[in-house]
């Protein structure tokens, strides 16, 4: 939580949700460290960029559910507002993985 600035901000596509704010943030990773992090299996950080504004990271993740794994592929984009304080994330992955990312979160996301 220390490397965010005052309302980081967390867009979904192509879901075209958003959350907003250090509460919806901390409990995004409260529930990827609890939930989440404990059934990814492996990934693989395929490449990684810099742009103006932000990092642009892609990856695909094998995750176990249920006994079975499933590959995912994702596109993260770390964005800054300034400063050395990360202004949120621009996560660009299947429904199906937003959903395992952000669970019950989703019913406090608005439209982008």
């Amino acid at each position: 939580m220390a490397t965010l600035d005052e309302d980081p901000r967390y867009e979904l596509q192509p879901l075209g949700v958003v959350l907003q704010g250090r509460p919806a943030a901390r409990s995004y990773y409260e529930r990827f460290f609890d939930h989440c992090r404990p059934r990814v299996r492996g990934f693989d950080l395929r490449s990684e960029w810099t742009m103006e504004g932000g990092v642009g990271q892609e990856y695909t993740l094998v995750v176990e559910e249920a006994g079975t794994r499933h590959r995912h592929d994702l596109i993260g984009i770390l964005t800054y507002a300034g400063g050395d304080r990360l202004s949120g994330e621009r996560i660009y992955a299947s429904d199906d993985l937003l959903r395992f990312f952000f669970g019950p979160l989703l019913e406090e996301a608005r439209p982008v």
